[in-house]
């Protein structure tokens, strides 16, 4: 015997979750006779054995994943025109400002004077005798001198505030060509978010030389430096939240926008328990979010149903199942089925509003005027809007009738057709607001006081004067003003464009009642690269099997290769040329663990190996051009080589294949009932069997004996005699 040691390292978690350990002898002389041991003989078992090891434990397959449980009344749905180069978008913003000025003047006046004046008279007479005189001489003098001065101060102070508040939101669709239509739909949801890890347990059932995998789970409720307190208190309140089920759904009378804000209105002002805003597009809860939790529901009901009556062959070992309990499964499984079905409300509700919208056309006359209705049309337009803008600030006035829920019944004129090629048809609608308010204060007031003083004395011939004066003036003044404002403003607008020539799309175009998004619904046209609904497939094609027409083969060879023709046909519609992929689907060329057969075949088309998808020259309409396959036996022998069943040829639109497109019809009231539309492609399968000269089946021998034992921390020892030596490790 012959005994080894080894690193097995982690589990493998690819099926059938074995690892192989292959060992040919050399050099090796058996003691009993029979040489040859040393001469490794191809397909067979002389000179050559296998280990096959299946190595139990758990490994971690992804962290850090979160599922969404949302609010059904989204905040806003934004949907995608037809066309792989379209896109809408929708902006909203809100502002405030505040502004204050306050000023203070002082001032202070003072002035002082004084006059001064002095006189002197003085006459000279000539006296003959006492009694006659005669004037001589008279002289009068005098000065005055006056001095004044005065002083003139201020004082000012202002100060000033200015606050000002903007937000701004907006939200656009992708103009990619793999999501066109209703795939690229938008909304912008409140949801709870929940982050999770799986990791994969794989084990070996007792009694059972095979492994299988289970996937389990753990869930982050609260961040990590939260306690115990906080993940219980975030656990009752999602237990609250979802005690009885899913969040809300539309009801089965809704033909009201009035009946559909006041939902929303009141989700969202009672509802304050979720913890983030989600932009999904419908693709994303489709195809991941609603699969997501589903597949969460069915690992809760696995585990509890294995808590409640154990299995060891279907369910993961005791010791996995013991790290949770029935309550948290219970409460997992409360939480994501609540999720799965709250986004199927979603879109339901979606749906319903796709059905609304069709009683409010938005007409193309008003969106290009012309002399004749476009400008009769705008204005009509213009002063509905602000009349219902007025209308909602509070400002008197009559808004015009808009004819209950159907203002446009009847109208036929909301359908717009363009065609591919590159150009683009864009179209925008804004609405804003504003309001403004302004105040402003003064005081003022000044006091003034005054002293004065005359004085004048006169004896003869001699007289003196004086007067003084003074004044002192105080003036205050202060003035405060504030304005304030506020606004808002919101646009929503589309572009239609396709980059395909020969494309054509005829678009009818609404508005939905609630959003006041618009609302598109593809009636006719053409369209490839990728096919949208309710359009012509200008890309159509059949793969066959040699001439009689053929889909599918069954065959046997006594050789080791096959050979056989395929025929690749263009029936395009409209006459255009295609490029077209060949390749063979590598998941049916895959060893089978139910059969034991499959897998490990290689090919050559037209003589040249085969291993990766090839583009074929450009096919006009109506033609068709042939290939011939050949198949050969795995290179590497394994047991089951000799059979293969159902492998597929496929044949695919090669601009499809570059594109990767999600096409999805939207158009069924209830979303049960959408479809996804599959990529233009055709394909053959084939049946093969290798059998040995007279129809033996040529099958890999057996014999192999081999034992093996590792230390104390591995398996013991392993040892069996059958087609695979297997080990438990």
């Amino acid at each position: 015997s012959a005994q080894f040691k080894m690193v097995v390292g982690e589990p493998e978690i690819t099926p059938p979750h074995r690892k192989e350990l292959r060992a040919t002898f050399g050099q090796y002389v058996p003691p009993n006779g029979g040489g040859g041991w040393d001469r490794v003989k191809a397909k067979s078992d002389v000179g050559r054995s296998k280990l096959v090891v299946l190595i139990q434990g758990e490994v971690p397959i992804a962290d850090g994943l979160a599922m969404k449980v949302p609010e059904f009344v989204p905040f806003m749905i934004l949907r995608k025109p037809p066309g792989g180069g379209s896109s809408s978008f929708y902006s909203s913003s809100e502002g405030t400002s505040y502004s204050m000025s306050m000023s203070v003047n002082t001032g202070l006046t003072t002035s002082f004077t004084m006059g001064l004046g002095l006189g002197v008279g003085m006459e000279f007479h000539t006296c003959a005798g006492a009694t006659v005189c005669a004037k001589q001489l008279d002289l009068d003098m005098s000065g005055n001198v006056n001095l004044g001065f005065g002083s003139d101060a201020s004082w000012e102070n202002s100060k000033s505030l200015t606050f000002s508040l903007n937000v701004e939101r907006a939200l656009a669709t992708a103009s990619s060509e793999g999501l066109p239509g209703a795939g690229g739909d938008l909304f912008v949801s409140a949801a709870v978010s929940i982050k999770y890890a799986t990791f994969a347990v794989i084990s070996v059932p007792a009694g059972t030389c095979s492994a299988k995998r289970d996937d389990m789970e753990k869930w982050t409720l609260v961040d990590a430096e939260a306690g115990d307190e906080q993940e219980m208190l975030m656990r009752q309140a999602l237990d609250d939240k979802f005690s009885s089920g899913a969040p809300g759904t539309v009801p089965a009378n809704l033909a009201s926008r009035d009946e559909l804000n006041s939902i929303l209105s009141t989700v969202y002002s009672e509802d304050t328990a979720w913890n983030t805003h989600v932009v999904h597009s419908l693709y994303d809860i489709r195809e991941v979010r609603i699969p997501e939790l589903e597949a969460r529901v069915s690992q809760a009901d696995k585990l509890l149903a294995c808590m409640r009556n154990y299995v060891a062959l279907s369910c993961p070992p005791l010791e996995t199942l013991k790290q949770t309990t029935i309550a948290e499964q219970e409460f997992r499984r409360r939480i994501a089925a609540a999720g799965a079905q709250g986004w199927t409300n979603t879109l339901t509700l979606y749906a319903t509003l796709n059905k609304l919208a069709e009683n409010y056309p938005m007409d193309p006359r008003t969106l290009f005027s012309s002399p004749v209705t476009g400008n009769a049309g705008a204005v009509n337009l213009l002063g509905r809007e602000t009349m219902e803008l007025a209308a909602k600030h509070g400002i008197s006035g009559d808004a015009p009738s808009t004819g209950g829920e159907k203002p446009f019944a009847g109208s036929k004129t909301n359908m717009i057709s363009f065609s591919g090629g590159g150009h683009e048809y864009s179209y925008s609608y804004s609405t804003s607001y504003e309001s403004a308010t302004d105040k402003s204060e003064a005081l003022s007031f000044s006091v003034t006081s005054g002293l004065g003083m005359d004085m004048s004395v006169s004896t003869t011939g001699f007289s003196f004067s004086m007067d003084i004066g003074g004044e002192v003036s105080v003036s205050f003044t202060s003035s405060k003003a504030s304005s304030s404002s506020a606004a808002t403003a919101s646009s929503m607008g589309f572009s239609m464009s396709d980059p395909n020539r020969g494309d054509m799309f005829d678009v009818e175009i609404y508005k939905d009642p609630m959003y006041g998004t618009a609302v598109f619904k593809t009636v006719s046209g053409q369209s490839s690269c990728p096919a949208e609904p309710n359009t012509v497939s200008r890309e159509q094609m059949r793969l066959e099997i040699g001439t009689g027409g053929q889909t599918h083969i069954s065959r046997t060879t006594e050789t080791t290769s096959f050979s056989f023709e395929i025929i690749l046909k263009n029936d395009a519609p409209l006459g255009d040329s295609t490029l077209y992929m060949l390749y063979v689907d590598p998941t049916s060329n895959q060893f089978d663990e139910e059969t034991g057969f499959g897998g490990g075949l290689s090919f050559e088309l037209n003589g040249v190996p085969w291993f990766a998808a090839l583009k074929t020259p450009a096919l006009p309409a109506g033609a068709a051009t042939s290939f011939v396959v050949t198949v050969h036996r795995p290179v590497l022998a394994h047991v089951g080589d000799q059979k293969h069943e159902n492998v597929r040829i496929i044949a695919q639109s090669a601009c499809e294949s570059s594109v990767a497109g999600y096409v999805i019809d939207a158009s069924a009231s209830d979303p049960a009932a959408w479809t996804t539309l599959d990529m233009v492609a055709a394909e053959v399968t084939f049946d093969l069997e290798f059998v040995e000269a007279g129809g033996q089946t040529a099958g890999a021998s057996a014999g192999a004996q081999m034992s093996g034992s590792t230390d104390d921390d591995g398996p013991k020892t392993a040892k069996a005699t059958t087609e695979e030596t297997q080990a438990v490790a």
